[in-house]
Formats: C-alpha cells, structure tokens, sequence
C-alpha cells in the first residue's frame, strides 16, 4: 500500500501554495463526458422514436438508435484512451480502457432481440464487474476496494429485467393453457 512519510506543514496561511489540478478538457471531454452525452442522446433518441414510429414511417427502429448511441459512446470512449496513452496517463487508460469493453456488449446488445438480450445484459454486467475488480486490484491491491457504480445499476436493472421477464412468461404460459 500507500508509503507514510512524515509531512510538515507551516502553520501560517501565507505559507501555504495551492495547486490546482484538473485533467486536460481534450482527455475529460472525450472519455467522460462525451460517451455518456451519447448514451443520453441515444436513449432520448431511442423514446421520441418509440412515440413517432407508428406515425412517420422512415423513424428507424427504436433499438437502432439505442444502438447508435452506444456505438457513438464506444468510440468517443476509445478515442479518450488513445488520448490517455498519448498523454502518458497510463493509469487512467486502464480505467477508461475497462469500460471500453462492456460498451461493445451494450452495442451488439442493442441490436440483438429476443432472449439475446438478456444473455448479453448479464454479460455486459459481468464484464463490468470482473473488469473494475480487475482495475481495483491493480490499483488498490483488493478486487473490492471500490464499487463500480455502473455495474451496480446495471446488475440492479438487468436483475428487475430478468425477473419480469419471467413473470411475464410465466402469465403467458398460464394464458396460453387456459385457452387451450
């Protein structure tokens, strides 16, 4: 872990210089804020077609423009770790690097219907997951030392989805054998 050597700080204020760090816009706006605006606008893009596509017939498909947006945030999330590597944050490479991945599944998840939906729901979460206790331990020398609150909310909202998937076979089932 951490190496704690003994620091001394001057009492008086005037003495003390503050630093100011931010990252560099070109490397934030690409990984960070770029790939997540994407993700927004493919969701929003993904609603306004679900609500116009019975009305105007050239509206593409709403899960194509879901996966539009994921591939737009896939690419501008690559682009920020090429950015990371040129600037020589190897460390922060390695974390935008880890989301690249489950992006990919978001992407061909998107696309997919039917029960490879929630095949690539659970693998997107599991590659969120392992990938981030990857990084953590590198990093922080624990698998566990901080959550992935991504994958949470998408292990939370992939467990909802799979449940009422299930019930809602389950009511078809018993539909389809009263008719019968």
């Amino acid at each position: 872990d951490f190496v704690q050597v003994p620091v001394e700080l001057p009492l008086e204020r005037l003495d003390v210089e503050a630093w100011h760090l931010s990252p560099p816009l070109e490397l934030l706006g690409w990984s960070s804020i770029g790939s997540y605006a994407a993700v927004g606008v493919g969701c929003l893009l993904t609603a306004l077609s679900g609500m116009l596509r019975n009305r105007i017939s050239w509206v593409p498909a709403p899960h194509h423009l879901l996966a539009l947006g994921f591939a737009f945030a896939w690419v501008l999330m690559l682009r920020g770790v090429t950015v990371a590597v040129d600037m020589r944050f190897y460390h922060y490479a390695w974390e935008l690097g880890s989301r690249v991945a489950p992006l990919l599944i978001l992407w061909i998840t998107a696309l997919l219907q039917g029960p490879w939906l929630f095949y690539g729901l659970w693998s997107n979460t599991v590659t969120n997951i392992g990938l981030w206790a990857c990084i953590s331990f590198y990093f922080w020398h624990n698998p566990f030392a901080r959550a992935t609150y991504s994958g949470v909310i998408v292990l939370m909202l992939t467990i909802i989805a799979t449940i009422l998937r299930y019930w809602a076979l389950r009511f078809s089932t018993r539909v389809l054998e009263q008719d019968q």
